[in-house]
This record gives C-alpha cells, sequence and structure tokens, in this order.
C-alpha cells in the first residue's frame, strides 16, 4: 500500500499498488510483437516505465490487443 503523499509511477492510471515486490524506474527503449495475434502481425515499439521481478510496465503509442501474449525486446 502506498502511503506517501507524493506521486510515483505505481500510480499511473489512478490505481493503487498491490504488488508483493517493488519496482524500479527504468526508462529504456523496446520493441514489442504480439505473439498470438490472429490477424497481420501486430508489433511496434515503446518503452519501459518500470521493471521489477514480476513484470514490466511500459508504453506504446498504438493500443495492444486484450488478453494476448506479448514478446518484449527491451534495449538495455
Amino acid at each position: 500500500m502506498n502511503t506517501g503523499t507524493g506521486s510515483t509511477d505505481a500510480d499511473i492510471g489512478g490505481l493503487p499498488d498491490r504488488r508483493g515486490t517493488s519496482r524500479f524506474p527504468v526508462r529504456e527503449d523496446l520493441r514489442y510483437r504480439v505473439v498470438q495475434s490472429r490477424t497481420a502481425e501486430v508489433s511496434g515499439v515503446g518503452s519501459t516505465l518500470n521493471i521489477g521481478s514480476g513484470g514490466i510496465l511500459f508504453t506504446t503509442e498504438d493500443k495492444l490487443p486484450l488478453g494476448l501474449m506479448v514478446e518484449l525486446a527491451v534495449n538495455w
């Protein structure tokens, strides 16, 4: 539970942070590809916002389809 008064990356989207692990603010470019797309290949570029042991929060210019698996390649 975030009890601080300042805004954090976890506040993105207006939802409270329910994670049990920490996230770290890492800003790197990435490429993505939807691996279960039933239509033409869906791919593009974006950037990470934060990374933790349980996942990556990232942003893209285009909306991604809901419920499909996405493969990421982060430019470390």
